[in-house]
């Protein structure tokens, strides 16, 4: 039930409990997709000096 529950975004207007949630849940992927591929990067970086 404290999922359907509402509040009010500076950006987005009012939105329930469980879409911040999930725009959380996928923001946070999204970091972590593109932390995976700077540390591959550095990883190459350095294996080449």
């Amino acid at each position: 039930r404290d999922w359907w529950r509402t509040g009010q975004h500076t950006e987005f207007g009012e939105l329930k409990l469980f879409q911040q949630a999930s725009y959380f849940a996928c923001h946070e992927l999204a970091h972590m997709a593109q932390i995976k591929r700077l540390a591959k990067a550095n990883e190459t970086f350095y294996k080449e000096k």
